[in-house]
């Protein structure tokens, strides 16, 4: 079993979630999600093995339906019941006007595909 407060295994997995525009400690329900995840794994004690199965559960769970996020800040990835949402795409504004927005701002769309909420964050 791996342990999202050990050291070695946490450095693998923020590696594995750069990958992926993931960010483990994002908030609480991230954090629960990983350390759920991490807890589950019952195979081979090596690097290779545990990152070959950390990008698997990670390409599972962190669906989008073109490109991945390109994040403005940290990733922030949300979550609905506990289970990660399903990246929709994002919507750049360059040089907006002033007294629109008061920097370049990104709006990222995450859809749930067993229920109705639709998540739209802004980042700038």
């Amino acid at each position: 079993m791996l342990h999202f407060d050990d050291e070695h295994t946490f450095e693998l997995l923020l590696d594995v979630c750069s990958e992926f525009q993931v960010d483990p400690t994002s908030s609480p329900v991230a954090e629960s999600f990983f350390r759920n995840l991490l807890r589950s794994y019952s195979g081979p004690q090596n690097d290779a093995a545990i990152v070959t199965w950390l990008s698997e559960k990670l390409a599972q769970n962190f669906i989008s339906v073109g490109d991945r996020p390109h994040w403005i800040q940290n990733p922030q990835w949300p979550f609905v019941n506990g289970v990660p949402m399903i990246f929709a795409g994002q919507l750049e504004i360059k040089d907006p006007p002033k007294r629109v927005f008061h920097d370049d701002t990104t709006f990222y769309v995450f859809v749930h595909k067993e229920s109705q909420p639709v998540v739209v964050m802004q980042q700038y």
